[in-house]
């Protein structure tokens, strides 16, 4: 009997042990999958964004990034040790166009939260001939994935997306640059792209 109840402690003491390192293996795969689709949507971005080129015309947005106007309250995140800190997770929509041969294309990419704060970065692409003004690329791009088929899915999880552009001189591009490039937004802060 003594046998019996010592077998039973150690097999519970196992089994214990068994779903610990279980739960430890499914929670580093999980974060593992997480960090490689974050690369290879970075991956992704780095290269589309690497062909930005300016149009030389009149009225044509080369490169768009909108910052939304007001933060969403489910889109803040609180900061632990910070004593009620948190901090605005920022949901940017980008546009920015590129020419391959005799092709413009637009890329756009956006998040999708569905006010949760937690959303899927998604990405479309539109194209025209370069005997054709690029000018309807940006307007033609649908406001979100639900409204058109065009969108594709890239990344689910995403908390913050925000673009941070800089010249070839390493100067921050905001809203009140001047030059041939067409930067607009409705929305301003300072320091950023809008």
């Amino acid at each position: 009997m003594v046998v019996m109840a010592l077998l039973s402690v150690i097999v519970i003491g196992l089994m214990a042990m068994f779903g610990q390192v279980q739960k430890a293996f499914r929670g580093s795969m999980t974060q593992t999958d997480v960090l490689e689709s974050g690369r290879a949507a970075a991956d992704m971005l780095s290269r589309d964004l690497a062909g930005v080129i300016p149009s030389y015309q009149s009225q044509v947005t080369n490169f768009y990034a909108q910052i939304p106007p007001i933060p969403n309250p489910a889109i803040t995140q609180s900061l632990p040790g910070a004593g009620g800190g948190y901090r605005a997770n920022v949901l940017e929509k980008l546009f920015f166009l590129t020419r391959e041969n005799q092709t413009w294309i637009g890329y756009g990419y956006l998040v999708d939260d569905n006010g949760s704060g937690i959303g899927t970065l998604y990405r479309c692409l539109a194209t025209t001939n370069v005997s054709q003004s690029p000018l309807r690329l940006l307007p033609n791009f649908p406001v979100s994935p639900s409204a058109s088929t065009n969108w594709h899915r890239v990344m689910d999880g995403v908390v913050q997306f925000r673009i941070r552009a800089f010249n070839t001189n390493g100067v921050f591009l905001t809203s009140l640059v001047t030059n041939n490039m067409t930067i607009f937004s409705s929305t301003i802060a300072p320091g950023e792209v809008a």
